[in-house]
């Protein structure tokens, strides 16, 4: 843009105030009225009181009497830095920034290598710990749990005291357990007087009236019923149970 027509531009401008932030602002909405004090005091239409007290901070205060001595350590380097070295006393220090480590100590440095019949052995082995590695991890909790039906041991927990009665009645009447109450010549005698105690129990319940009960009873299968007469009944509650649920 020419001068010409920046002057033209100009003339069509139209004034306005402006507002000018370059001067402190004196007034504000909390000192009301200070700009004018300030005038004041300018002019000198306040009288000020002069104040002749003179409070130097700069110098340190000494009291009267109090002496110093100028500082010798300038001079005390000065002189060290000139001197020879030889004319040094020599002084034993304790440095420790190195260990202390004897000359007929010896330190490996590198891990030793393992015995050569321990890796023999190892590597004869490795097929059973393998195996046992194998026989770890399927016998996990987790991996254990993967197999497990809720509801069938839902139920053997049902039948526990049916089945414990049943462990304790063959741990009783197991081979080993009876051979430990059995009277070997007893038996020998029995087994060898067997066919005359058949005879004779045969004449006996051949002679025996209709009213009596033990000549149509069988001993032991009584017996066995009392023995087991707690898992007859458990088992009679739960097929009871299973009827009136279907």
């Amino acid at each position: 843009m020419d001068a010409k027509r920046l002057s033209e531009t100009k003339g069509l401008l139209k004034k306005r105030n402006s507002v000018d932030r370059s001067a402190p602002m004196t007034d504000d909405a909390a000192h009301p009225g200070s700009g004018s004090v300030l005038r004041a005091i300018s002019v000198g239409h306040f009288e000020l009181n002069h104040v002749n007290t003179e409070h130097d901070a700069s110098k340190p205060m000494l009291e009267e009497g109090t002496g110093f001595h100028t500082d010798v350590r300038p001079a005390v380097f000065a002189e060290v830095q000139q001197a020879k070295r030889n004319s040094l006393k020599s002084t034993k220090s304790n440095d420790r920034s190195d260990p202390v480590i004897d000359k007929w100590v010896h330190i490996e440095t590198q891990k030793p290598t393992p015995r050569k019949s321990v890796i023999d052995e190892l590597k004869e082995k490795k097929g059973t710990i393998e195996a046992m590695h194998t026989y770890n991890e399927h016998h996990t909790v987790e991996e254990i749990s993967k197999y497990t039906k809720p509801d069938l041991m839902a139920e053997i927990k049902e039948y526990k005291g049916y089945i414990e009665e049943k462990n304790d009645y063959q741990a009783k009447t197991s081979k080993t357990e009876m051979e430990k109450k059995v009277n070997v010549s007893l038996v020998d005698e029995i087994k060898k007087k067997r066919p005359s105690i058949q005879e004779f129990t045969a004449y006996a319940a051949a002679n025996q009236s209709a009213d009596n009960y033990r000549a149509n009873a069988n001993p032991s299968l009584v017996k066995e019923i009392a023995e087991k007469r707690a898992s007859i009944d458990m088992l009679t509650k739960s097929a009871s149970k299973k009827l009136a649920v279907s």
